[in-house]
């Protein structure tokens, strides 16, 4: 090769030519963004979309802090002034609703109805819409005021024979007030007050064995007094505890008293499920005396309609 082909082909410069980080940098502008002029590569693509990610979780961790913050610790049930404007509005909205039932018994009537249960209110509600669908004001006001209105009295009146003041008694122990909504209850809430019944049940009679078993020998008669203990808040609920008509105490017994019934009936009185089966009796039927009241029970209606959860 002679001189004038290296001059031309070879040499340095042709040799550091070949790499690309040997070739002429751009001069870098320091009033522009580097992130503008930076060079696109897949690399910085997953860098911008690990900060946008980035960017998203914040926004979503700052949302869900300030729900949180609203809900539990800033929200307006809490907050004095818009718990203050929210009961003034209430108050004027009661009086105002006074003041139309004062001028139009019918709203007096509804609102009656409405505060029912809904084993009562649903199907009244849909009889009084259906009398005013007709478009006849007279009679259907007529229909209120005879009809409903005797009906929601006749239903007091035997809200008020069912639960005795024995039952209000119990109704009034921690966790036992369901005792008083008993008919507006379905299976599951009457297995879980049940469940309740009996754990009451169960301390009753750790109570009277604490006080009445002093020694070690436990004679047959206090074992029949701690059973009276027990079978007498049975019988607030208007029970009948189990043999209690051959262990009752009697003032000419001719029997001896048949203490080996006492386990027994004991054990029925601390049992959840026999709870559940008096207490489901005692719903349905009390359900069908209000049903009764209403006059939602008739020939096509079947008697078993209570029995509906």
């Amino acid at each position: 090769m002679s001189h004038h082909d290296v001059k031309n082909y070879g040499g340095a410069d042709d040799a550091a030519a070949a790499f690309v980080w040997n070739t002429p940098k751009k001069a870098v502008n320091p009033y522009t963004d580097p992130a503008e002029v930076a060079p696109v590569s897949a690399l910085s693509n997953l860098i911008a979309l690990y900060a946008s990610d980035n960017e998203q979780e914040q926004l979503r961790r700052e949302a869900m802090s300030d729900e949180v913050w609203e809900r539990y610790f800033f929200n307006e049930s809490r907050d004095p002034v818009q718990r203050e404007m929210e009961q003034d509005r209430l108050i004027s909205h009661t009086k105002m609703a006074r003041e139309q039932q004062r001028f139009n018994p019918d709203l007096v009537i509804l609102a009656d109805v409405n505060a029912m249960p809904s084993h009562i209110s649903k199907p009244l509600l849909e009889r009084i819409k259906y009398f005013h669908s007709l478009g006849r004001a007279k009679a259907y006001s007529r229909y209120l005021r005879e009809t409903i209105r005797p009906c929601l009295e006749r239903l007091e009146r035997v809200r008020a024979s069912q639960v005795s003041a024995s039952f209000r008694f119990m109704a009034s122990h921690d966790g036992l007030e369901g005792l008083l909504v008993l008919p507006e209850m379905n299976q599951d809430q009457v297995k879980r007050l049940s469940t309740l019944v009996a754990a009451h049940m169960s301390m009753c009679l750790d109570a009277a064995c604490g006080e009445l078993f002093a020694d070690e020998d436990v004679t047959p008669e206090e074992i029949r007094r701690s059973w009276e203990r027990v079978a007498a808040e049975a019988m607030r609920l208007d029970v009948n505890p189990p043999a209690f008509e051959r262990l009752r105490r009697k003032k000419h017994r001719r029997n001896p008293v048949p203490y080996e019934l006492i386990p027994g009936s004991l054990a029925r009185m601390l049992c959840a499920d026999w709870w559940y089966r008096k207490l489901w009796q005692m719903r349905c039927e009390w359900r069908e005396e209000q049903l009764r009241a209403v006059c939602l029970v008739n020939k096509k209606a079947s008697r078993m309609s209570a029995m509906r959860p």
